[in-house]
């Protein structure tokens, strides 16, 4: 059952977006502006889709979020980057925008913050190599590195990459569940903790655009995937690629 705030949360989200849109489209927001730019299309997008079942509104206004981030991209400073915070990048793949995706890609930066984890960079790194078809010349240097970064600790993205790389679909499959499994506890400590935004638990809390977004590069590379995982409504999965202009994300919409 969908939050019985979640209109509320949508509207609100609705009403940042219009006030940040000027700032977004004169490129005047910094790196964390533009993330939570971004993050306001994922709470409609979300909304929608619990609310009405309106999965062509879930769609467009994820294609709006990635959109208005590489749209960002386009000026902003590597040096203001964290790539393992580029979540709008999965919004993209997730609304089925792979050339959106791409572009993102492109222009993100390619050295590891002071701000994060070596793996969580080694993670996005591999992703990125995948989206510009560069996974079987760096792929493999990347995830011996990201191996020999975790010294043993499990960490079930590794094996999501090595499933990608190899097409594993069993590997995909049972990493996968593994990985939402940690993403649903990790939301669970959060609440318990009040750790965490009320609308970003009602959302992203029930849905996980990360392990959407990696079911949709999965499938785009001819993997067979389960109907529905934790997390992962088969109702959010995209049909076709969204019919929207690159600068539809401008007009925040009704």
């Amino acid at each position: 059952m969908a939050s019985k705030f979640l209109r509320a949360y949508m509207g609100n989200a609705h009403h940042d977006c219009e006030q940040m849109l000027p700032a977004a489209v004169a490129h005047r927001l910094s790196f964390r502006q533009a993330l939570s730019f971004s993050q306001q299309y994922r709470v409609i997008a979300i909304g929608a889709l619990f609310l009405y079942m309106d999965a062509p509104a879930f769609q467009i206004y994820m294609f709006k979020s990635g959109r208005s981030f590489a749209h960002y991209l386009l000026r902003a400073a590597e040096a203001d980057q964290v790539l393992s915070r580029c979540k709008p990048l999965f919004d993209a793949i997730a609304a089925l925008d792979l050339d959106g995706a791409r572009e993102i890609a492109l222009r993100l930066r390619t050295s590891r913050s002071d701000a994060e984890y070596e793996e969580d960079f080694l993670y996005f790194a591999f992703l990125r190599s995948w989206l510009l078809r560069r996974a079987h010349e760096e792929g493999t240097g990347l995830l011996e590195r990201y191996e020999s970064v975790l010294e043993g600790a499990d960490d079930p993205r590794l094996d999501l990459c090595r499933a990608l790389l190899r097409r594993d679909d069993a590997l995909f499959d049972e990493a996968l569940r593994r990985f939402l499994e940690q993403v649903e506890a990790r939301y669970l400590r959060l609440a318990q903790a009040e750790a965490i935004a009320d609308e970003e638990l009602a959302t992203e809390g029930r849905l996980s655009v990360e392990g959407l977004a990696l079911v949709t590069l999965a499938e785009s590379a001819g993997m067979k995937t389960s109907s529905d995982y934790l997390l992962v409504p088969s109702a959010a999965r995209a049909r076709g690629a969204p019919a929207a202009p690159p600068d539809a994300w401008q007009v925040v919409g009704s």
